[in-house]
């Protein structure tokens, strides 16, 4: 996932959380820690490291502080 300020300001300091079975969706990269000047990104990675057979869901939220933008992520174990 890749995050890119497109304003004129610098961001906050930016922070991910997850919610659901985020335990099956492990953060592997992550360079999304600082602040963001205009026009800078950062990304981190996802990987689906199933803790059971059958779907499963979660969501991910990057925050500055300010405002939040989420992310769905599914997958299914075997």
């Amino acid at each position: 996932v890749t995050i890119r300020n497109t304003g004129g300001a610098p961001t906050g300091a930016l922070s991910i959380s997850k919610g659901g079975n985020h335990a099956a969706f492990p953060i592997t990269a992550n360079t999304c820690a600082a602040a963001l000047v205009p026009a800078a990104s950062c990304s981190f990675s996802v990987a689906f490291s199933p803790t059971a057979t059958g779907s499963t869901t979660a969501t991910l939220a990057v925050t500055d502080g300010a405002s939040a933008a989420t992310v769905s992520v599914s997958g299914t174990g075997l």
